[in-house]
């Protein structure tokens, strides 16, 4: 018995030895100088660029709203539940500008620059960036906007134009209800002040016959009046008005939701909102670097051989990092096809730069367009999409094999679904 004790003990001892070597030496407090911005096998002078593999998923949930109603973005203790204009919201609009929604060309243009995000007075008519930014963004816009400055509808010498991620017409879609009691609508958009809306983002195509992947449904905000936050929470198909395919009662009504919650989707001649014959469909595109009013956009100017500016773009980590050529990016994504058991490498390991459109002079400078011919990260990143969407019965059944209440599903299936990182 003494034995097996002191056996016990000089165990424990060793134990505690190494557990109070680990903590005074491994587990202390680290310092400045235990970080180093050079790789130790290679030298501060050495002309070896760094290598960067992106990786990222393919998962459905990168088609989610940016900014949902459950999380405390500040830190202050108190859920965002809805709009709160202290916030910064970030995306493809600028917080401290006032846009005008553009019929013709159905965009939203940059109008004058605000200090303290409210667009109001001569503004009635104009709509604030940072309401934008929170009413429409998805977590895939936030990540383009991150890596290259947003996915480009109309990328010219002249002009440039973001619009946001599509959404089918399935739960990816979602509605922002605004309560005018305490939020200042009127000082946000060009609505009537103290009038309760809601907010609908989808892509609906009228074209029945259409999936998702091959759509070409713009991407829509719809604009209720009243209170119908349960409007992307029906049974199929989500953000519908009460006339178009697909429209279905939803159901919600009940003890548990506010009264003043509508059970149904909004109807197109009675509910919908407008202002000045606008609406109330529009779509959610954006004219950015406007270079008479850039504001807090940001943006770079792009400049001739002779030495003058000719545009303004937006730019993200990679033209930051890889246009320079101190860094070079590659890019590894999951796959439709094997949506269970491994990625695609997207682009090699190599320079930005070979994405870039150039003036093909001597200097051969970059005119800040991307270069759409080349299959590389960005344009990688920009077709990403939910896929195999059915807008005829609101299912993934027929192509996508996915029916409801799945368990399992193999490899090319269920294809939005399957996250394999460690893959």
């Amino acid at each position: 018995m003494m034995a097996k004790l002191k056996k016990l003990n000089l165990h424990s001892l060793f134990t505690a030895a190494v557990l109070t070597m680990f903590s005074s030496h491994i587990f202390s407090a680290p310092m400045s100088s235990d970080y180093a911005s050079t790789p130790p096998a290679i030298s501060a002078s050495s002309s070896t660029k760094p290598l960067a593999m992106l990786v990222m998923s393919n998962d459905h949930q990168l088609s989610y709203k940016a900014y949902n109603d459950w999380s405390d973005l500040d830190g202050d203790g108190i859920i965002e539940s809805s709009y709160k204009h202290s916030f910064d919201y970030y995306g493809y609009f600028d917080s401290y500008k006032c846009y005008q929604y553009d019929i013709v060309n159905k965009r939203f243009n940059p109008k004058t620059i605000t200090s303290d995000k409210y667009c109001t007075g001569a503004s009635i008519s104009y709509w604030s960036g940072n309401f934008l930014n929170w009413v429409s963004m998805t977590r895939m816009d936030i990540m383009r906007k991150v890596l290259f400055g947003g996915k480009r509808s109309t990328d010219t010498t002249s002009l440039t134009v973001l619009e946001r991620s599509y959404l089918p017409s399935d739960a990816h879609s979602f509605a922002k209800f605004v309560d005018a009691s305490s939020i200042a609508i009127g000082d946000l958009t060009p609505f009537t002040a103290g009038q309760d809306l809601t907010f609908c983002n989808t892509s609906y195509d009228s074209d029945s016959t259409k999936e998702s992947h091959t759509s070409t449904a713009p991407p829509l905000l719809r604009v209720a009046k009243g209170d119908f936050r349960y409007w992307a929470a029906n049974e199929r198909w989500q953000c519908t008005w009460d006339t178009e395919e697909g429209d279905n009662w939803n159901n919600n009504v009940g003890t548990n939701v506010p009264a003043s919650a509508a059970g149904n989707d909004p109807d197109i001649g009675t509910d919908d909102a407008s202002y000045s014959g606008i609406g109330p469909d529009f779509e959610v595109k954006v004219e950015v670097c406007n270079s008479t009013l850039i504001g807090k956009e940001r943006c770079k100017e792009y400049t001739s051989s002779a030495g003058t500016v000719t545009v303004s773009k937006p730019i993200g980590l990679l033209h930051t990092h890889g246009e320079n050529e101190n860094i070079k990016f590659g890019l590894l994504t999951g796959s439709y096809k094997k949506n269970k058991s491994g990625g695609v490498v997207r682009k090699d390991i190599s320079l930005f730069t070979n994405e870039l459109l150039t003036d093909g002079t001597t200097d051969n400078d970059f005119t800040g367009q991307f270069d759409t011919s080349v299959n590389g990260i960005v344009s990688s990143i920009n077709k990403m999409r939910i896929s195999k969407y059915e807008y005829d019965n609101g299912y993934y059944n027929d192509s996508d094999n996915c029916s409801w209440g799945l368990t399992s599903f193999s490899d090319g299936n269920c294809a939005n679904w399957g996250n394999p990182a460690s893959e």
